[in-house]
């Protein structure tokens, strides 16, 4: 990635990522915001639901973003979903989503490929590629 802001954001929504992917099996979307003073903080969205569709988290979380960047109050934001993806064109297999905005810069989406064995997770290599921008207009 481009911007080290962006670095920080994806490295931090990973390492909380891959924490409860090892705990719990599983997570919800969640957004990782960094304010113009650099401060990182943690964002989830909550729909009043136990269990609600990704989507719903999704773009509750997009929507709390827009209105934080129109604001001011964010500089870079991430989200993170667990998701299913084709890398190969055919055969289907989870991944990690980190789709990285930046005031500055292009976004970005990393996807981290894993796989649950007997032993924990294992993870594959980060793959990034372009993103639409959905929280700062370029």
């Amino acid at each position: 990635m481009a911007h080290p802001d962006m670095d920080a954001l994806l490295d931090e929504g990973l390492q909380v990522a891959i924490h409860f992917l090892e705990k719990n099996g599983e997570f919800f979307p969640f957004g990782v915001t960094m304010a113009p003073d650099g401060s990182i903080a943690h964002t989830q969205g909550y729909t009043g639901d136990e269990h609600p569709p990704s989507q719903e988290v999704i773009d509750l979380l997009l929507r709390g973003f827009q209105s934080g960047a129109t604001a001011g109050d964010y500089k870079s934001t991430a989200l993170i979903s667990d998701v299913r993806v084709s890398l190969d064109g055919t055969t289907k297999t989870d991944a990690i989503s980190v789709t990285v905005e930046h005031h500055e810069d292009q976004p970005v989406t990393c996807l981290l490929p894993y796989t649950k064995t007997d032993a924990g997770y294992e993870f594959g290599e980060l793959i990034a590629q372009r993103a639409d921008s959905n929280v700062f207009p370029h």
